[in-house]
């Protein structure tokens, strides 16, 4: 009886393949292409998907922190426990990426696992971005900053302009 089922079965399986008149490859190109177009969607929706890529992350914030202090950029109060926050949220995710490895005995328990560690990187991805874009800008201000004020110097002019100065209020008339 047994090896009766399991003979059927096979046949069964042995009829969807190609050439025996089924649509067993239109249907698996279909679902590649599918699956291929979806992965090309959410590769750039979220181009942080995995534990190696948010490593790169963070060396990117480390690296540009370096710059500004190479630049002497004054670091915003809120920058220094953002990152250590932010170093603590990926040595979590790490743990539970590693703990995912030995949860596969259910499926889906391991994919709902998946779906939580996938979803803690792309939140910590996009606050990493955030503190970077952050860091970024006051880089930018800082050699703005510098670069119009030593344009303003090397004309020989200072901050008076036919009889003007600027302040936070607009323009003010001095007495010349």
């Amino acid at each position: 009886m047994q090896t009766n089922n399991t003979i059927s079965t096979v046949d069964s399986l042995l009829d969807l393949l190609p050439g025996s008149g089924s649509t067993a490859l239109p249907l698996l190109l279909v679902l590649v292409f599918i699956f291929a177009v979806m992965h090309l969607l959410i590769s750039l929706s979220y181009p942080c998907l995995t534990i190696a890529k948010l490593d790169y992350s963070l060396a990117q914030l480390n690296d540009m922190l370096g710059e500004c202090r190479e630049k002497e950029v004054p670091i915003m109060a809120w920058v220094t426990p953002a990152v250590n926050r932010l170093r603590f949220r990926h040595s979590g995710i790490r743990i539970e990426s590693n703990n995912l490895r030995f949860s596969c005995t259910i499926i889906w328990r391991y994919l709902r696992d998946l779906m939580h560690v996938t979803y803690a990187i792309v939140k910590c991805h996009q606050d990493v971005y955030a503190v970077n874009v952050s860091l970024k800008n006051s880089i930018e201000r800082k050699s703005r900053y510098i670069h119009h004020y030593t344009s303003l110097t090397s004309s020989g002019s200072s901050h008076r302009r036919s009889g003007k100065t600027m302040s936070r209020r607009g323009y003010q008339y001095i007495n010349a």
